[in-house]
């Protein structure tokens, strides 16, 4: 299962990745795919983080003087009736996750057609879910990617979130890499990689999935983002006393500043695996406090405050 510290890092990621994005000239839309249990759970709060940065609420309306005019269009669609729908695509092989979906807050936004799944798991085996079971299902993430791409005016890349332990994430989602780098070659792609802890793994077999997931990391990715659970988790114990994974708590976690991301960053094509640190994490009592830029910048590449 996901704790709470992974949902609002993922959070942070993805607002960093915002602010760059919609302070350009040219809005142009960027695609969210969610791969797999983990991730499709991650969307929830990503999707929430993008409703609030934009000021729309559950129900697709978009509040008046919600920032800048024309800001929404990087990762919303507006539809004839006026409703705003996250470009955003979950996939599964079943049913479970993306029903909880449905059935959630963010419902009224999330479009059937968009919440792809099969009808079986791919058992926790990177195999079956590469090659097998994902054959059933990738033609139609294919086609509803197309209509997706089709609606945009000028496509700036995508998000891709994936777990590399499990059997659906690893495997359909080097596939989903794999036809995304052939299909849109000379669009970036942005991977978002939650890896596997020992301690928190609930199945032999992670490891070795993790290994053959990272093979296809390798070639199909340009910039992959390394997250890990325990990490994140032991950062905030670590910073902030009594850290519980809990909502309440959580929510006053501030997190303030990203390791820069600049595409010289990858100087290699297949170096490009980024440990994004963070800093300052502090709770909401002591954000009063001033903090200084060399501080943070000292702080932020220690290696307790790395994400993995």
């Amino acid at each position: 299962m996901l704790n709470l510290e992974l949902l609002l890092t993922v959070q942070a990621f993805v607002s960093f990745f915002l602010l760059l994005f919609v302070n350009l000239k040219e809005m142009r839309e960027v695609l969210t795919i969610e791969v797999g249990q983990a991730c499709i759970q991650l969307g929830k709060a990503i999707c929430e983080q993008y409703c609030a940065e934009q000021g729309i609420d559950n129900t697709g309306k978009r509040k008046e003087n919600s920032g800048k005019k024309d800001s929404f269009k990087v990762v919303f669609e507006e539809t004839v009736s006026g409703e705003f729908v996250p470009y955003d695509i979950a996939v599964d092989l079943e049913p479970n996750v993306t029903d909880d979906v449905k059935n959630g807050p963010f419902a009224a936004i999330s479009h059937t057609e968009l919440l792809v799944h099969g009808k079986e798991d791919a058992a926790n085996n990177f195999a079956r879910g590469h090659y097998t079971i994902s054959k059933l299902i990738i033609d139609k993430v294919n086609d509803q990617l197309r209509k997706l791409v089709d609606n945009c005016d000028n496509l700036m890349g995508f998000f891709i979130g994936h777990s590399v332990g499990g059997g659906t994430d690893s495997g359909l989602g080097a596939l989903t890499l794999d036809r995304l780098a052939v299909d849109y070659r000379k669009k970036p792609k942005i991977d978002f990689d939650i890896y596997t802890s020992p301690n928190l793994s609930t199945c032999v077999v992670e490891l070795y999935n993790a290994l053959l997931s990272t093979h296809w990391l390798l070639d199909h990715a340009e910039v992959s983002l390394l997250l890990d659970n325990e990490a994140i988790h032991g950062i905030c114990q670590k910073k902030i006393e009594n850290c519980q994974t809990r909502r309440t708590k959580l929510e006053q976690i501030d997190f303030e500043d990203l390791n820069e991301f600049q595409t010289n960053l990858a100087t290699f094509p297949r170096l490009h695996f980024m440990t994004a640190g963070m800093s300052t994490i502090i709770p909401k009592v002591d954000l009063s406090t001033a903090k200084r830029c060399q501080k943070i910048t000292d702080t932020v590449v220690l290696s307790q405050r790395t994400g993995l």
